[in-house]
This record gives structure tokens, sequence and C-alpha cells, in this order.
């Protein structure tokens, strides 16, 4: 194993070629990683680099800019509690498989996954859907990020999905015949279509609107 856990290192961390299959390739892990807790007061990049078999990063705390682009993980990585003021996982190639990313606690005040916050949610959707287990506090931070910074119609699309995968995964004190009733009666039709989870209100006002005319035509 390359183990740094708990590491204070002052300025940064760059993976050089030390651990390559050859000179002058990208790094090549061949074998565990461990940055736990690792303390870093500049930049972590480990850009382009293969990880062959588990990688930790959790609760790593670093200050500068942390830059996995391009990294390819074939092992389980985990990201729990880590604490980043800009991550960039542009171009990363995670795992495939449920449960094989962890990012429960992790924070950060940037999180890109492409060249711009469209295309960071559009491969962020599907990484969080298959390789994450859910995992609320990833959606909440990720919808403030974008709220923050004017993107109000991503964070709004973050926290709609973000509902529907709390829906799907936390089950409700019913039976299984009352809550798929509950489900497609009230929870898709109305919470999700209509209200958008609170997010789309100005749906249900001209539903609102519709009807009145309708009654007034009718009556």
């Amino acid at each position: 194993n390359i183990s740094l856990g708990y590491a204070h290192i002052g300025d940064e961390l760059i993976a050089g070629t030390a651990f390559c299959t050859a000179i002058g390739t990208p790094t090549t892990f061949m074998t565990n990683l461990n940055l736990y807790g690792a303390s870093i007061g500049g930049r972590l990049r480990l850009t382009d680099s293969r990880f062959s078999h588990q990688a930790n990063f959790g609760g790593i705390r670093v200050r500068g800019e942390a830059v996995f682009r391009g990294a390819t993980f074939l092992g389980d990585v985990d990201f729990q509690n880590a604490d980043f003021r800009s991550v960039s996982w542009d171009g990363a190639n995670f795992p495939k498989r449920s449960n094989s990313v962890l990012l429960r606690g992790m924070t950060f005040e940037l999180l890109t996954y492409g060249t711009n916050e469209d295309d960071s949610w559009n491969n962020l959707k599907p990484f969080l859907d298959v390789s994450v287990p859910f995992t609320p506090d990833i959606y909440e931070r990720l919808e403030h990020m974008w709220r923050r910074n004017g993107k109000a119609d991503l964070a709004d699309e973050v926290h709609i999905t973000h509902c529907r995968r709390e829906a799907k995964n936390d089950p409700l004190p019913f039976s299984p015949l009352t809550t798929q009733i509950f489900r497609y009666v009230w929870d898709k039709p109305v919470m999700d279509w209509l209200l958008g989870y609170g997010r789309k209100r100005a749906h249900a006002v001209w539903v609102c609107v519709g009807v009145f005319l309708v009654g007034v035509l009718l009556f």
C-alpha cells in the first residue's frame, strides 16, 4: 500500500512518475492509495492518474485546488468527509458499480465534472445514480453551490432529482399497496410533475387559474 494517512503537507502534492509503469506515462498506482485524513496546504494534482486498486481520500483537507482531471479509478473510491475548496473531476472515469464511490460528508465550495455547469450536471446525475449510495448531503451541497453561483435552474434540477431519489430509497410506513397508491396518485403526479417538489409552484398557480376559468365558463 501507498499510505500518506494523516500526513501534513504544507505545499502541493503532485503525482509524478514514482509509481509509473513507464517513465513519461501518467502515474499508475498499482496498489491501494491511502490519503485518509491528510492535510494539504496547496494543490492536490492527480491529473490523468490511473488507480488500479482502492483509493482512500476520506477526511482529506485540501486548501488549494484538488485536480482529478482525466483520472481513471478501477477500484472503490472513498471521499467521505473530505474537505475541498475546489475539486475537479473533469474527464474522470469512476467505476460504474453500485456503491463503489462514497461521498457522504464531502464538502466543497466548487465542484466541476465537465466543461461548464450544464455539462457537470449531465455527468454528475448518472454518476450519483449508478456509482454512489444515496447521500442527501451531496445533493444539498450541489444545490447550494449552483444557487449561490446564480444557476437557479440547475439548482432546482438538483433539488428535484434529490427528492426523486429520496422517494425511491426511503420506505414509507405503509403497506406495499398503500405505498404504490400514494406514489402514483400523489407523489408522482402532484409533488413531482406538477409542483417539482416545491420548485415549480407557478405550475400550480396556472392550474388553479385554469380550473377557475373553466368553472366560470360552465357555471
